[in-house]
């Protein structure tokens, strides 16, 4: 049960989009000491994949540090150093569309 190397593409989760709203994905984030810090994209994906996967342990490496990550215990653990910090998950949510579309240069009136 160690660490996903293959990032699997074409995973579309539709359902449930009204319109309008847009539907988020969950989010993992990180415990440091400043406060929670959300994980980069990449390792977003491999703990999400593994916890689909049904797995309760992966390892992976993040800015070139390897660590443990335990889905169980929710603990990020540093192979190197011993640091144990805590983990979550944040569950999907809607989220407005027209945020985007004001970006894009359109009014509501």
């Amino acid at each position: 049960e160690n660490g996903k190397g293959d990032e699997e593409d074409g995973e579309d989760e539709g359902a449930g989009e009204d319109a309008g709203e847009e539907v988020q994905e969950a989010h993992w984030e990180l415990e440091l000491d400043a406060g929670w810090k959300r994980y980069d994209e990449r390792t977003e994906r491999l703990i999400s994949d593994a916890e689909a996967e049904g797995w309760s342990t992966l390892e992976c490496k993040v800015r070139g540090q390897a660590y443990v990550i335990d889905l169980q215990n929710m603990v990020q653990l540093a192979k190197k150093s011993g640091v144990r910090r805590s983990i979550r998950r944040l569950p999907p949510r809607k989220a407005p569309l027209w945020p985007a579309a004001a970006a894009a240069g359109c009014a509501c009136e």
